[in-house]
Formats: C-alpha cells, structure tokens, sequence
C-alpha cells in the first residue's frame, strides 16, 4: 500500500509547484501593478461573466424542470459552488493583475502568408475528401437512416482515418484566423473556413463543430460591435431549434414515435439533466492517477509503449435520472479523480488561463486572440460536459496551426526559413 501512496506523489508535488508559481507570479504582479488603474470588470464575454450567467440559467432550468427528473444532490451543490467562486476569483485577479496595453493599430498584415494559404487549400481539400470518405460507406445502408449510421461510423474509426482527419485542425484554426483578421483578410475567406468546419461536422454527424462556428462568430461581432445581446439571445433561440430538429434526424427518421425526443425531453437531456447525473458520480477508487482528466496523455502513452494504461472513452455511458443522458458537467472528471480539491484546482487553472488570454485579447495580441476565440464556446457548454483536457491534442494542434500562421517568419530547419 505504501509503494501505490509513493506513485501518487510526483504528480500531486506537480500539482503543488503550480500553485505555488501562480501564486509568486500573482504577488509578482500584484507588486507592480499601477495603483491608479481601475478595476475593470470585463465584458459580457468575460470567462466571469460567462460562467456565472450560464450557471445561473441552469439554475432557473432546474427549478423548471424539478419534477421531471431527480433531485440534485448536495455533491453538486458543493462541486459548482466551488468552480463558481474559484474560477471567478482567479479570472478577474489574472486579468486585473497583467499589465493593460494599448493596441496598436497596424496596416501590415499579421500573417504567414505561406502557412497560412498552405493550410487554407489544404483544409479546403482535406474537409470534403473526409465528408466523401464517410458518406462513400454510410450511403451503402439504409438511406433513412444515413445520418444516424455516419455517427455510428464517426465514432468507431474516428481516429484512424489518416491525413484526411487533418481538415478538422486546419479548417478550425484558419476559421479562427480569418475571422480574428476581418476585414484585413477577405470576408470569403471565413465563410470558406466556417463552410470547411461545417463539413467535417456534418460528416461525423457532430455538433460540437457547429457549436464552435455559431459562438465564436457571435463573440466576435460582439467585440466589434456588429451586433447587441438581442441579436445574440434571437441566435441562441434559432440555434437551439435547430440542434433540435438536427437532434431529430441524427437518431434516425424510423425512430418509433412514442420514443423520439420532444422539444421539452431534447432540453431536460442535453441542458437540465447534466447537474442531475452529476449526482450520481462516485469518486474513483483506482490507483491510476487522473485517468479521467488526463485520459488523452493516457492514450499516448499507451501509443508509444509505456502503457499499459486505462483509456476511459470520452462519450460516457448513460444514466437515468429518470430520462437518459450521458452528460455531467465539466466538472464530472475532475471530481470523479480527486473530489472536491480537485474541482477547486482545476478551477483555478480555467481562471488563471482563461484571465490570462482575456487580457491578452484585450491588449490586441492575435495569438491570443484567437485561443480566447476558440475557448469561448467551451466556457459557455462548461454546463454540458469538459471539453479542454478531454481534447487536449486537438487543442495543442489548433495551437500550433495558429501560431505558425500568425507569426511573420518560421524557421523549422537550418537553411528552412518561411517568411511572410
């Protein structure tokens, strides 16, 4: 028992250093920050913001929809009461506490022009190549049923369909590139990429993509003052109808009628039931560190032979409550693995990053423009389930697609130098 205890300790002792570098880094700048400034409490797409909005309708839901699923337990209670306070403290002292710089508006292009277009024909060519692909097999079985069988097909050889899977990384990061760069790109370029994401959607049968089109658009309009919250709550409204009817066709058109999901069920199980089957987790006993959280490091390992290790799938089983839902809140794995400090940890790592990247977006910086972009529709799902750490190879791919296009010269090898 000891020797188990022992292998538990770097991690934790890692877990340590990083509380303990933010809080020097935080006193640091604490230290040097311009007792003039104004506290400055963001905007309606500040991580805070965000968060305890969201939190709050899902609150309003529950009371709504009380008596058509279980109570709530206390474990809930606790757990989001915690992600509330320490993400909200920790991004709104991150983003106090960095230092404020003016942008400075520049007629030069931010861009590797290169990479850049290299990425966006490849997208271009990868997105419907990985479309065809998948409707050249499901469109061998019953038509009615096509959509339902790509999400079948989707899920068992995601992963395993090569170079053409790239589409998906390329067409994301150059949509968050050329929406972040408009009108210093053409407008055809961000419905180019945002058409290419769509497509790589429709071909898994995936919402998650659409998802992340609708919100950062909205986001983005927003910042620039293209449009007001109405128009963003009439979007929401139009986009949840949609889901709905997409919800519809993606489970099949012969689906008896007496089992389809109403408008009223398609709430109560993606929206109003995460809490709910949160309730029913148990923390896991198993010796393996983190292996929810960090399931996607686990992968790898056990890819490059230093396994063997447990691989938790990232579509979770189903419970009932009483409707069935497989969703828990993005608290569900960092819970499950280290309990109630757990939840406050990693809420810190969401306030300290998120914060970070808000100010940095605010000072004018692409780079980070583009990350905040691309996480804002994750910290508006934070109620449906954790999207980060269970995609964290997507997220460092969009990455690294992102900064090799917004940075004027890339130098891979001696001799190998690409400039804008």
């Amino acid at each position: 028992m000891q020797r188990d205890k022992s292998r538990r300790l770097p991690p934790y002792l890692g877990a340590f250093l990083v509380l303990g570098l933010i809080t020097f880094f935080g006193w640091h700048l604490m230290e040097k920050r311009d007792r003039e400034r104004p506290f400055d409490w963001g905007d309606l797409f500040s991580p805070w913001f965000i968060t305890v909005s969201i939190w709050l309708l899902m609150s309003i839901l529950s009371i709504i929809y009380k008596d058509a699923q279980y109570p709530i337990t206390g474990q809930f209670y606790l757990s989001v009461s915690i992600w509330i306070a320490v993400l909200v403290i920790t991004s709104v002292a991150t983003y106090n506490l960095l230092p404020e710089r003016s942008v400075i508006v520049s007629e030069r292009l931010p861009l590797n022009k290169v990479l850049y277009y290299l990425f966006f024909i490849l997208a271009l060519v990868l997105c419907p190549l990985f479309f065809y692909k998948v409707w050249q097999v499901v469109s061998l079985f019953d038509l009615t049923e096509v959509m339902q069988n790509a999400r079948i097909y989707a899920l068992h050889n995601i992963g395993k369909l090569g170079l053409a899977e790239w589409g998906n990384i390329f067409s994301k990061a150059l949509f968050l590139v050329s929406l972040c760069l408009y009108p210093k790109v053409p407008k055809w370029h961000v419905f180019a990429m945002g058409a290419a994401c769509c497509c790589f959607a429709l071909a898994i049968m995936e919402k998650g993509s659409l998802f992340m089109v609708l919100f950062c658009t909205l986001f983005v309009l927003y910042e620039r003052g293209k449009i007001s919250f109405r128009s963003i709550a009439s979007s929401l409204c139009v986009c949840v109808v949609f889901f709905f009817i997409f919800n519809i066709f993606r489970t099949g058109l012969n689906t008896d009628s007496s089992e389809r999901q109403t408008f009223f069920d398609f709430i109560n199980c993606y929206v109003a039931s995460p809490p709910v089957a949160f309730s029913t987790l148990h923390k896991d006993i198993g010796e393996q560190f983190g292996s929810n959280t960090f399931s996607v490091l686990y992968t790898y390992l056990n890819k490059f032979g230093f396994g063997p290790f447990e691989v938790h799938p990232r579509i979770q089983e189903f419970v009932y409550v009483p409707i069935a839902t497989n969703v828990y809140t993005i608290l569900q794995p960092f819970y499950i693995d280290f309990g109630y400090m757990g939840v406050a940890f990693f809420a810190m790592i969401y306030g300290v990053s998120t914060g970070m990247l808000y100010r940095f977006f605010k000072n004018g910086n692409l780079f980070a423009s583009c990350l905040y972009t691309y996480l804002v529709p994750f910290l508006i799902l934070q109620f449906f389930q954790e999207n980060i750490f269970s995609t964290l190879q997507i997220f460092a791919q969009i990455s690294l697609v992102i900064f090799l296009c917004v940075q004027s010269r890339v130098k891979f090898l001696p001799g190998i130098t690409f400039k804008s």
